[in-house]
This record gives structure tokens, sequence and C-alpha cells, in this order.
């Protein structure tokens, strides 16, 4: 999306008698020199076209602004559903190695019981 515009469009093109730049030149010869006819019908309708672009640009701006802030908001919104697949509950880990530990040491103790080493078994 285009952001700026250029001078020929805020001003008006040099060649051609709405640029704004000429409007006010003619404006200040016609002062200066006392005439009644005054270009201030042209010097309106630049003021228009700056207004005009410039509610445009402001426009593109604000969409702009609302696709960052939908952006932001999905970003947010996708790693809150990451952490909810990929972080770990920690009392569902601390109870689960507890029980663990203790399958293990319970295996532990039946072998221990059920393979009595010798006197032998420590010789060799």
């Amino acid at each position: 999306m285009k952001g700026n515009v250029t001078a020929n469009e805020l001003f008006g093109n040099e060649e051609v008698e709405s640029n704004l730049f000429q409007i006010l030149n003619s404006l200040i010869d016609g002062l200066n020199s006392g005439a009644k006819d005054l270009p201030l019908d042209k010097l309106d309708q630049g003021i228009d076209r700056m207004l005009s672009i410039s509610t445009e640009v402001g426009t593109r701006k604000n969409r702009v602004e609302a696709a960052e802030n939908r952006l932001k908001d999905s970003t947010i919104h996708l790693k809150t559903m990451l952490s909810k697949i990929e972080d770990v509950d920690l009392a569902e880990a601390i109870t689960r190695l507890t029980s663990e530990e203790s399958v293990y040491q319970a295996s532990l103790a039946a072998t221990a019981r059920i393979v009595q080493p010798s006197l032998m078994d420590f010789l060799r």
C-alpha cells in the first residue's frame, strides 16, 4: 500500500495553473498591485485538494494500523494456544514423577529380595 504522495499530487503540477505555489504568487502579485480580480477560487480548490489528499493518507494510515493490531492480536492468540499445547502442568508432572519414583523403588526392593547374593557371588 502506498503511504505517501508526491509534491505534484499535493500542490499541483508546476506547468498547470492549479499549482498552489503559482496561485499564491498570483495572489501576492494581485494584492501588491491592488487588483480586484484575485484567484481566491483557485486557492480554495488547492486547499480542498490538499485536504482531500490528507484524508486519503490518513485513511491509508488507519487501515495499516488496523491490520497491525489484528496481527498483534493473532500473535497473542497463537502464543496462548501454543502455550496450552506445549507447556507442562507442574502439579501433574510432580505427581507423575513421584509415582514413577515409587514404582522404581518398589521394583528395586523386589529384585533385591528375589536375587539374594551369596558369598560365592561376591568372590567372583
